[in-house]
């Protein structure tokens, strides 16, 4: 007769612990695989709001190049340029005065004087278009990542609806700060920071990204 021996309890819950244990191993490699592609998503949303900064800087900047031999009572661009370019700073603040929050966006102080950004889905001869701080109600803190957030009319698309107001935006700023150079009294040239912060999905810390766009000063072009 064959005596057959099966597990005994102890091996059954060795077993079950090794188990659980590479089980939520693969659950946290699964958990930070998803957080760094969310953290890699939204990196790449908060690039393409800063490139659409920097495309509208050197868009205005080339039209009112373009239209420098104009009359003046027919230029179009020098206005929003002259917008663009009012109170410039001396120089750049801080990467991001606290490096601990993102609330450099709705806090009105001296490091965020001078901040602004640009209607990019209005991009017209308009100083209107040129969003100034003090705003507290339109820089706020991001929900998601760093974005201009516009009006969605809760109506059919149409094409007599107005999509390009801006309601919010969110975490960022862009500085204009200009040469120490003068020729004849006007700065040779102008550097616009632009500026993203935001607390990244899954992150303990903000996530801060930041580019430099130099421009000539028109004013001073021959």
């Amino acid at each position: 007769m064959s005596r057959l021996k099966g597990e005994t309890i102890v091996e059954v819950m060795f077993a079950v612990a090794i188990f659980g244990v590479v089980a939520i191993v693969a659950i946290q490699i699964m958990n930070r695989g998803t957080v760094t592609a969310q953290a890699a998503i939204e990196a790449q949303q908060a690039r393409n709001e800063m490139d659409a900064q920097a495309a509208a800087i050197k868009f205005i900047h080339d039209s009112f190049v373009a239209e420098r031999g104009y009359p003046d009572t027919v230029r179009q661009f020098e206005t929003i340029w002259d917008e663009m370019t009012r109170n410039p700073r001396i120089s750049a603040p801080l990467l991001h005065p606290d490096d601990d929050s993102c609330n450099f966006a709705i806090n009105d102080s001296a490091a965020s004087a001078g901040s602004f950004i640009i209607n990019t889905r209005a991009l017209q001869a308009n100083a209107t278009n040129i969003i100034r701080r003090p705003n507290n109600t339109t820089f706020t803190v991001p929900t998601i990542y760093p974005r201009v957030v516009y009006n969605s009319p809760a109506t059919e698309l149409s094409e007599s609806a107005v999509y390009d107001q801006v309601v919010a935006v969110e975490g960022l700023q862009v500085f204009a700060v200009e040469s120490s150079k003068k020729i004849n009294g006007q700065p040779e040239y102008y550097d616009f920071h632009i500026r993203a912060c935001w607390r990244a999905a899954g992150q303990n810390s903000d996530s801060k990204l930041s580019t430099i766009t130099r421009t000539l000063n028109p004013k001073v072009i021959e």
